[in-house]
């Protein structure tokens, strides 16, 4: 029978039913027979933005059970079983479904289910998150989910990689929805535990360090606040494209994270300029031409070009104080580079009279 066959049936009893017969259950034989032949087991998740439906995403696979927004398929690489899974995003206004609580309770149930049939086959783990916009706000609530201690052992956390997080119009009830659905999360938690307990001698355990990215526009106004997570992330870019273009951004960091220039220790902003706007005629060619541009305009930023972004001199035009296209974006943008050079980005915020944004970005940088 197939794991996730009936919609209706749900996660606690396909689970309960599991462990009784102590017998791993997919959605999909060959999906087990695959990783009974692999070491380990590699899942990359891609969260979609807004409207964007996982459906008519290039390369999503086919339907994952009964689930209608969720897309994956599979392949082994040597003995990996790499699962990719591509989650619709959320409705226009993010309230009728699919919404950023209800992707998120599905994939909670998902990975619940996942994870624990893996173990049982006393496979290691570790699960890779994309996510875009509202996606990339549903992204950061699985990293966090996925990286508590009530997983233990079961699974390790790969990278983590956010274009442009935003909430939405509807941010505050969000958040409230999703502070009542993570309270309802605790069964699910101790339940966790208890298997991680029974089974972690058992399962063979890797160490694969979390990779946070973060990717931020300044340019785009109709999402004038995104999600903050400059701190938590190891490599953070700031750039001109669009909202929507982010994402191509993130998916090359994603893939690079640990070649040149990202592989530098002692760095974490990065700006990528656009002033000619050329990515968005790139993106719908050759992959290999958007690969090269990047390659090309994706930069530290340093002692040698700070003083040119500040000023917004070319062609960092696009990253002045007054074309950046709101205060929320500002904040965020002078907060980051300030990591990098805090007296500089401070004075110039001093000496322009900028005396608001001087407050908010000194706070951050204490």
């Amino acid at each position: 029978m197939s794991y996730l066959r009936k919609k209706k049936t749900t996660t606690t009893e396909t689970n309960a039913k599991a462990k009784v017969g102590n017998e791993a259950k997919f959605v999909s034989v060959l999906l087990k027979n695959k990783v009974e032949l692999s070491s380990s087991v590699e899942v990359n998740i891609n969260f979609l933005g807004s409207c964007h439906a996982a459906s008519k995403h290039p390369g999503a696979g086919t339907q994952y059970g009964g689930y209608r927004h969720i897309y994956y398929n599979f392949s082994l690489n040597g003995d990996v079983c790499v699962v990719n899974f591509t989650f619709s995003g959320p409705t226009k206004l993010d309230v009728k479904k699919p919404t950023i609580k209800s992707i998120t309770e599905e994939a909670t149930a998902v990975l619940k289910d996942l994870v624990h049939n893996v173990n049982l086959l006393k496979k290691t783990m570790v699960i890779n998150i994309q996510g875009h916009s509202r996606g990339g706000v549903v992204a950061d609530t699985i990293h966090k989910r996925i990286s508590s201690p009530q997983w233990r052992t079961a699974v390790r956390v790969g990278k983590l990689s956010i274009a442009d997080p935003y909430a939405g119009p509807f941010n505050r009830l969000v958040h409230k929805n999703m502070d009542n659905f993570n309270k309802n999360m605790n069964n699910f938690n101790k339940n966790m535990n208890n298997f991680n307990k029974n089974s972690a001698s058992d399962t063979p355990s890797i160490d694969i360090p979390t990779d946070n990215i973060a990717v931020y526009t300044v340019a785009e106004k109709r999402f004038r606040t995104p999600a903050n997570s400059l701190k938590k992330s190891r490599i953070v870019v700031f750039t001109d494209v669009t909202h929507d273009k982010t994402k191509y951004i993130a998916e090359y960091v994603f893939k690079h994270s640990n070649e040149t220039p990202f592989s530098q220790t002692n760095q974490k902003i990065y700006i990528c300029a656009d002033s000619e706007k050329n990515l968005k005629s790139l993106v719908s060619g050759d992959p290999k031409k958007v690969e090269e541009w990047m390659k090309k305009n994706i930069t530290p930023v340093d002692e040698k070009n700070i003083d040119d972004i500040l000023q917004g001199k070319r062609p960092y035009e696009h990253f002045a104080y007054k074309n950046i296209s709101s205060d929320g974006r500002r904040e965020l943008f002078y907060a980051g580079v300030g990591m990098v050079n805090k007296t500089k980005v401070l004075d110039f915020l001093e000496k322009n009279k900028h005396t608001s944004m001087h407050k908010k970005t000194g706070m951050f940088l204490r």
